[in-house]
């Protein structure tokens, strides 16, 4: 069975027993990273795409990094080397990765101010 098989398998096996369509009153987060989805399939993807357990076995041909499948790796080059999704933040002007990644910067270097009454 090859990698991608293998992978795959694993993914499905997250959605056993579970319509392919649920959702999920609100925000759901990730328990890990704290990422946030719409929905609870949502979630599950990230999860099996982000934190499952599987060996890093597909190499980046730019920097030689390892990655467990090739979703992982697309958004690695589209992000790092192509730097085709930079998201400047408008308070301090560092620029990060993603919005996800800007929203984590605001959220830990810029908090808001509680007003003092």
């Amino acid at each position: 069975m090859d990698n991608f098989t293998q992978q795959f398998l694993q993914v499905s096996s997250v959605f056993q027993g579970m319509p392919l369509d649920f959702k999920h009153e609100g925000i759901v987060t990730c328990s890990i990273c704290e990422a946030e989805f719409s929905n609870l399939r949502g979630l599950r993807l990230h999860e099996g795409r982000v934190h499952s357990e599987s060996e890093k076995s597909i190499k980046c041909y730019e920097c030689l990094r390892l990655f467990k499948n090739k979703y992982s790796l697309k958004t690695h080059v589209k992000q790092v080397h192509h730097k085709a999704t930079r998201e400047p933040c408008a308070r301090c002007g560092k620029v990060l990765y993603n919005k996800y990644m800007l929203k984590k910067h605001i959220k830990k270097c810029h908090p808001p101010i509680a007003s003092i009454e």
